[in-house]
């Protein structure tokens, strides 16, 4: 027993230091748009299942001591889901996120005009705004200055002008945005 305190100690060290990292790293990420589901599925869903396979293979001799009940192998299923995600999973997340810079740096610069569907508040905490991109509904982040000085206003009379470079798995990277009045309007 002593040695299973002693893992997940261990392993709660290791969370802790990697939602540190995901924290700093979220800071300093731009803002990205993903389109389709091949980002999720490199990016988060098979480090998980790589995450749990290794899992499974470190505490194979524990596991089959104590999974004799269903309702504990649902348990470790989960801290091996969360344990996975927060290691294996943003260790992918970083690296993409790198090798998607690199991959950006010396592409051009897209501009569009977007209709805006909505202004969406969470918790008058954090603001988005809600438009369409590609024939997809998409949201980005804005400030609460942006919030609450369009909140009022007829949005039909807006767009979103949004400057952006396309990325690697159908990701996009927002360069900038700002709502712009149409014109005739």
């Amino acid at each position: 027993m002593k040695k299973e305190s002693k893992f997940q100690n261990n392993a709660l060290l290791v969370i802790i230091i990697f939602v540190i990292l995901y924290f700093v790293n979220y800071i300093f990420s731009k803002e990205q748009i993903i389109f389709g589901l091949n980002y999720y599925v490199i990016i988060w869903i098979l480090p998980i299942i790589f995450g749990l396979i290794i899992l499974f293979i470190i505490r194979k001799k524990f596991l089959q001591e104590n999974l004799k009940n269903p309702g504990i192998g649902i348990w470790y299923l989960i801290q091996g889901i969360i344990f996975s995600h927060l290691t294996i999973g943003l260790i992918s997340l970083f690296l993409f996120e790198q090798i998607n810079s690199q991959f950006i740096e010396n592409k051009k610069v897209e501009v569009v005009n977007c209709s805006i569907n909505e202004l969406v508040s969470f918790d008058n905490n954090r603001f988005s705004i809600d438009f369409n991109l590609r024939n997809e509904s998409k949201r980005i982040s804005i400030s609460q200055k942006t919030y609450f000085n369009f909140k009022k206003k007829d949005l039909n009379k807006y767009m979103l002008k949004f400057e952006f470079k396309d990325g690697l798995l159908g990701t996009v990277t927002k360069i900038n945005s700002k709502l712009i009045r149409k014109m005739n309007i």
